[in-house]
């Protein structure tokens, strides 16, 4: 769960023909992934909740940040990593959010289907299938951004994982700056485990900044998702809800287009 609180959705494909007298591109080889590393990722994904796992095929919601009223994405997913938004504004917004909305749209969207891998529970090994990861010492994890997508939030992410085998705190830095992650789980259905609290702490070279996140779950579909979290950082608060959840609805790929 810590990785995908961290993995933001990012697609990036530009290439180019090779001009006459260049070197062809050589092919990029295959990241480096230990067995002992990807086994520690195996038995956390084993002990933690995922809808995934239990045979989620679908999911639609709605992200609605509490800071700005009237304004939601609707966002849809299909297995195996098919995902969708769409910004929405309600009747009551005001016209300063409708403005919001229109000129941060994309900004918007990509912070919700950034959360995509969270609402579903994607597996560990699947978010690095294209990095390396690495075994560094009994009950920890290296990670080394290979992709496209990790090398946008993180150069190196190390996940230190607890007797139960769950991720219980990770660092990941990028470009001087350090996030570490404290996480808190609780065991409920299933005997599984959910994140329950995180506490990260960002550091830069100006600063330092503590925020908690607080999940709230709510069952749909016979599935258990994560309907709210409170974030306090310092004297602020934010609030992200998921509200309207339909699981396993028959989306099929013309839904996409």
């Amino acid at each position: 769960m810590t990785s995908r609180i961290l993995v933001v959705l990012f697609v990036l494909a530009v290439t180019s023909p090779a001009q006459a007298g260049e070197k062809p591109t050589p092919k990029p080889t295959a990241p480096r992934q230990d067995a002992k590393a990807l086994a520690l990722l195996d038995q956390a994904d084993a002990v933690m909740y995922s809808a995934r796992r239990l045979g989620l095929k679908d999911l639609q919601y709605r992200h609605v940040l509490g800071n700005l009223p009237g304004v939601w994405v609707a966002v849809k997913w299909m297995a195996p990593d098919r995902a969708a938004g769409k910004v929405e504004v309600g009747p009551e917004a005001a016209p300063a959010m409708k403005f919001f909305a229109r000129s941060q749209g994309e900004m918007l969207k990509s912070t919700a289907l950034g959360v995509v891998d969270m609402m579903t529970g994607k597996e560990n090994r699947k978010v690095y299938e294209k990095d390396e990861i690495l075994f560094v010492a009994p009950g920890k994890v290296k990670i080394v951004a290979r992709s496209a997508r990790s090398q946008k939030i993180f150069q190196e992410h190390v996940i230190a994982f607890d007797d139960r085998g769950l991720p219980a705190s990770t660092r990941s830095v990028k470009s001087g700056t350090t996030i570490d992650l404290s996480v808190t789980f609780v065991q409920r259905d299933r005997g599984k485990y959910f994140v329950d609290r995180v506490v990260s702490v960002k550091t830069t070279a100006e600063q330092k900044v503590d925020t908690t996140m607080t999940f709230t779950y709510a069952e749909q579909g016979g599935y258990h998702f994560p309907s709210r979290i409170d974030s306090v950082t310092g004297a602020g608060k934010t609030v992200m809800t998921f509200e309207g959840i339909k699981a396993n609805q028959g989306l099929v790929a013309r839904d996409f287009d």
